[in-house]
């Protein structure tokens, strides 16, 4: 038996292929993070570019996981080399690069090589950053948020759909810290990590932005176009 044949039951060979030859690229280690790391190492991917400044405490652990030995023995590593870590235990073969670092114009290099990227961060001044680097860049960007019962995604294909910016651009950044509730978390990160392995396999539609009412059992797609003064896509054809 093989470690993909439950896999290979949906994708083909090539497909399989096409994930253990990719690479991704995680902005934020935290909950949205966790999850999204340990998805796609189990699903094969093989590369991964980690960048997060923190250092896991015990208000982390109703939903990042991977970090509760660590924290609960009084003296944890930063989250970045924990995760690296972990994804190593998942997928043995994986080459996983990580930095104690806050995503910004000066690191966003150290994406350079990654097949797609995933928006884990926590503000939407962050999230702005991020999609300026992946537009640039002409790199698919899949990111998610969450709020309590709330979540949302939305993927980025450099020149064909709309930007973060596009969507995101005047929308306030509270500066709060969000509500997390872990099935939420999970649940919002599995998402990315399945448009993520869309995009490496070319399977399917990528999602445009969706929002999540994990309260009331309800999913509302919201229908934004690409806008032409757009400061930071409107200008790819």
């Amino acid at each position: 038996m093989g470690r993909y044949d439950r896999q290979l039951l949906e994708l083909t060979e090539e497909e399989q292929n096409r994930i253990s030859g990719s690479s991704a690229g995680i902005a934020g280690c935290g909950g949205l993070g966790t999850t999204v790391a340990t998805a796609l190492a189990s699903a094969g991917v093989s590369g991964f570019v980690l960048m997060d400044p923190d250092i896991p405490d015990e208000t982390n652990l109703n939903r990042q996981f991977a970090y509760c030995e660590e924290v609960l023995s009084g003296n944890p590593r930063p989250k970045a080399v924990i995760l690296a870590d972990w994804i190593k235990k998942i997928n043995p073969s994986a080459e996983v690069r990580c930095y104690v670092e806050k995503f910004s114009t000066e690191t966003s290099h150290l994406f350079g090589g990654c097949t797609v990227m995933i928006d884990c961060l926590d503000s939407i001044r962050d999230r702005l950053e991020l999609n300026r680097y992946c537009v640039s860049a002409m790199k698919p960007l899949v990111h998610g948020s969450i709020n309590g019962f709330d979540g949302e995604i939305m993927t980025v294909i450099p020149g064909t759909t709309p930007c973060l910016s596009c969507v995101l651009e005047n929308v306030p950044d509270s500066g709060s810290t969000p509500a997390s509730l872990s099935p939420v978390v999970m649940a919002v990160a599995s998402m990315e990590a399945a448009e993520a392995l869309k995009i490496i396999t070319g399977r399917g539609k990528a999602s445009g932005f969706v929002s999540y009412d994990f309260l009331n059992c309800r999913c509302v797609p919201v229908n934004f176009e690409r806008r032409s003064d757009c400061p930071v896509c409107g200008r790819l054809k």
